[in-house]
């Protein structure tokens, strides 16, 4: 997983770090939300959002790096198991150490792709 874990400066801060401008953005979609949208569905909708740029991020990083899955489809999956380890730890009695199993267990499925091509672009 060293691959994923180079665009972070550590475990730590795949985990518990935050976008700098990640409370400006949740205040805003409760503060300059529509007249006719619920509190809720301002934080569902900016919650969705989030995790979409950051996966579209993450993929396209997973991609373009010489260890990267043979397919998009195994690009996509990595990434969506990088952010859900967050929300695996965060209920964790040792955060910490539910991430480092969730990266024990999805290890084996994306050793690194030595000499294999590269992943599949994305479109």
């Amino acid at each position: 997983m060293t691959t994923v874990l180079a665009h972070f400066a550590s475990k730590e801060a795949l985990v518990f770090d935050q976008d700098e401008h990640h409370e400006e953005g949740l205040v805003g979609a409760v503060v300059n939300r529509n007249s006719d949208q619920s509190l809720l569905n301002a934080l569902r909708g900016y919650a969705s959002h989030m995790q979409a740029r950051h996966e579209q991020a993450l993929v396209s990083a997973i991609a373009s790096d010489p260890e990267a899955p043979m397919s998009a489809t195994a690009c996509r999956a990595l990434a969506r198991f990088t952010l859900d380890a967050y929300s695996l730890a965060r209920d964790a009695e040792n955060p910490l150490a539910a991430v480092e199993e969730t990266f024990d267990l999805i290890e084996p499925g994306f050793a690194p792709a030595a000499g294999r091509q590269s992943a599949t672009p994305l479109t």
